[in-house]
């Protein structure tokens, strides 16, 4: 189920069926080359997530392109966020899929400059003292 695709009616019912378990897919908007769009990673880590909710009942949130891409500054296109905001924005993102009832959050990693960042914010959550 996609959360996006929900209406409000449809919301509580849909996050009863995902037993409160929403996937949030996080990429980057940077540059692959000429030959790839720049939402590359972000597009292929949203699908295999909404493919995985065909087959297992989960809210899949939309595509969440805020991830630690400093690397690709130096290329056209990309959308690079300040290391402070990516944890804030995350934490927010986080708080307000609880306060719908998705107990259970799921973060897939969809893009390599990622591999510590998300790590690092799941370990800090656990002092924060939330679901």
């Amino acid at each position: 189920m996609r959360w996006e695709h929900l209406t409000g009616a449809e919301f509580e019912a849909a996050v009863a069926k995902a037993a409160s378990v929403c996937v949030i897919p996080v990429g980057v908007i940077e540059y692959h080359g000429p030959h790839l769009p720049l939402g590359t990673d972000m597009l292929n880590c949203h699908a295999l997530a909404c493919a995985a909710a065909e087959r297992e009942p989960v809210i899949v949130y939309p595509p969440y392109y805020f991830g630690v891409n400093v690397e690709t500054k130096h290329y056209p296109g990309g959308i690079v966020i300040e290391d402070w905001l990516l944890f804030r924005l995350l934490e927010n993102i986080c708080a307000e899929v609880s306060r719908n009832g998705l107990k259970k959050i799921v973060l897939l990693n969809g893009h390599g400059g990622n591999r510590f960042f998300l790590p690092l914010f799941v370990q800090l959550a656990l002092d924060k003292g939330r679901d």
